[in-house]
């Protein structure tokens, strides 16, 4: 039985945000979604390089 794309689901750590450890929450990161990951980097810091 192969393994399928739709087989396949990410979900949120705890601390998603911070450093990404901690236990997996039961929000799924769902595909194709802007920003359901990572917060967007403002035009100033993405010019002076500030990626934290």
């Amino acid at each position: 039985m192969a393994i399928k794309n739709s087989d396949v689901k990410l979900f949120e750590s705890q601390c998603l945000k911070e450093d990404g450890d901690g236990q997996v929450t039961s929000n799924e990161i769902i595909d194709g979604n802007v920003n359901n990951l990572f917060q967007d980097i403002s035009r100033i810091d993405r010019t002076i390089g500030d990626v934290g």
